[in-house]
C-alpha cells in the first residue's frame, strides 16, 4: 500500500514575507505559491510557529516602514531641488 494523504509542501517563507511587505493580499500570495489560503495558514503555523494573520501583520508593517522611508527620501530630494530652484539652498 502506498502513502495516503497529501504530499508535504515546501513554501518559501522568505519569498512570501517579501510579497507580504509589498502589501499583496493573502489570496494573491496563495495564488503565487499555487496553494489555497488555508494551506498558507496551516504551513505558516507549522513552519513559523505563528498564525498567518500575525505573521502577515508583522511583514506588512515592514513594508509600510520601507515605503515611508522611500517617501521621505523623495520628499527630501524634492525639497533640495525646489530650494535650489529658488536659490535658497
Amino acid at each position: 500500500m502506498g502513502n495516503r494523504g497529501t504530499k508535504p509542501i515546501h513554501l518559501d517563507w522568505e519569498q512570501i514575507a517579501k510579497l507580504m511587505s509589498y502589501q499583496c493580499t493573502q489570496k494573491e500570495v496563495a495564488d503565487f505559491c499555487g496553494v489555497s489560503v488555508d494551506t498558507l495558514e496551516d504551513d505558516c503555523l507549522r513552519s513559523n510557529g505563528m498564525k498567518l494573520a500575525d505573521f502577515w501583520d508583522q511583514k506588512k508593517s515592514f513594508g509600510r516602514i520601507k515605503l515611508r522611508k522611500i517617501q521621505f527620501e523623495i520628499a527630501e530630494r524634492m525639497h533640495k531641488g525646489i530650494a535650489h530652484f529658488f536659490h535658497l539652498g
